[in-house]
């Protein structure tokens, strides 16, 4: 799991995620210009592009954003950004490619700029988009050291708390499972300590990421006690969102905020929480609806882990698990067999009318 990303540092995130801190720019002086005559179009240039990035942020997450995107490539593209010797011109290109899904490029304009930086502040911000694009890439190692650096160098915790939790994200998918524990609670520790409820979705997010790491840790126990924690302010967070409160999982399943590296990750997730409704269902036959969700969900990470081109360390987990949802899906299977016929449920449009 891994919590999405801004389109730009100074502007609005997608869904509800908090701004990034805008960037301490400062434009060249007289005798800047002096020594490079070139330095004043550059800074134009970088200008432009971050207000249009902003503009088409602000106007629409969609089309205009994606429009606004590639007109701002285009531009930093024919300037030759990605060699300029102003490494604010790369970021900006690095981050565009890493928007426009283009994860190789961005790597490629990000890297060796971070590595020529030095001491510029637009370097923080390009180094969560590099670990952006590092994990897209399922390069989780260089993920890892990319969030490092960034945590090295941001300071404000309404920004850390984000790089935290997708930091723990990264030493579970390395199998670093103390590390990650660790990790979650530090970013659950700092979301609920932030003022105004601002890391309220990293604390659902962290909540959902402790169960799936204490479960594979072995701590069967404690990833209830959290899955069933997670269900429980995830559904409180959608319902504030405007969500129907009959659903019960509404970051862990916005494919838009929250994006999963191998993509069938999230189904663990779903299954933990599924499982805590299970075990709470009110009789027999709402009990057998839920294990076989629970058994689907488990199928399916199954099935996706076993095709998968590299070896999933958590498969045979995952299959005991199946094998667990399937027994009891049949053991309440079989008790609801007595149980009188149930009224017809309104369909799935009456229900989501009230």
């Amino acid at each position: 799991m891994r919590r999405a990303t801004s389109l730009v540092a100074a502007g609005v995130l997608a869904c509800v995620c908090p701004a990034l801190p805008a960037r301490a720019d400062a434009p060249p002086n007289a005798w800047d210009i002096a020594k490079d005559s070139a330095v004043r179009d550059r800074w134009e240039l970088h200008e432009a592009v971050r207000r249009e990035m902003a503009f088409g942020q602000e106007r629409d997450y969609g089309t205009l954003r994606d429009a606004a995107l590639q007109h701002a490539r285009a531009e930093l593209e024919d300037a030759d950004a990605a060699h300029s010797p102003d490494v604010r011109l790369r970021f900006d290109l690095g981050e565009i490619y890493e928007l426009l899904d283009m994860h190789d490029r961005a790597v490629a304009v990000l890297a060796p700029a971070l590595g020529e930086a030095g001491d510029e502040p637009a370097a923080t911000h390009a180094w969560v988009m590099l670990a952006y694009a590092y994990a897209h890439l399922d390069r989780t190692k260089d993920e890892r050291a990319a969030y490092a650096k960034y945590l090295d160098h941001e300071t404000d915790d309404r920004y850390r708390v984000t790089a935290l939790l997708n930091l723990a994200e990264a030493d579970m998918r390395l199998g670093f499972l103390e590390e990650a524990v660790a990790g979650y609670r530090e970013t659950i520790a700092l979301a609920v300590s932030l003022p105004l409820r601002q890391g309220k979705d990293d604390e659902v997010l962290g909540t959902w990421g402790l169960a799936v790491a204490l479960d594979r840790s072995g701590d069967p126990t404690g990833a209830a006690a959290a899955a069933l924690q997670a269900t429980n302010i995830d559904s409180a967070s959608g319902r504030s969102a405007g969500w129907h409160p009959d659903f019960r999982r509404a970051l862990i399943c916005n494919t838009d905020f929250v994006f999963f590296v191998p993509p069938y990750e999230r189904y663990w997730y779903i299954a933990l929480g599924k499982t805590e409704d299970a075990k709470q269902a009110p009789d027999a036959r709402a009990a057998a609806r839920e294990w076989a969700i629970v058994e689907e969900f488990w199928g399916r990470y199954v099935s996706d882990a076993t095709r998968a081109a590299s070896p999933d360390r958590w498969l045979p987990r995952a299959r005991a698990h199946l094998e667990r949802a399937h027994a009891e899906r049949l053991a309440a299977e079989k008790r609801a067999k007595g149980m009188r016929p149930e009224r017809a449920l309104p369909n799935e449009g009456e229900l989501f009318i009230h």
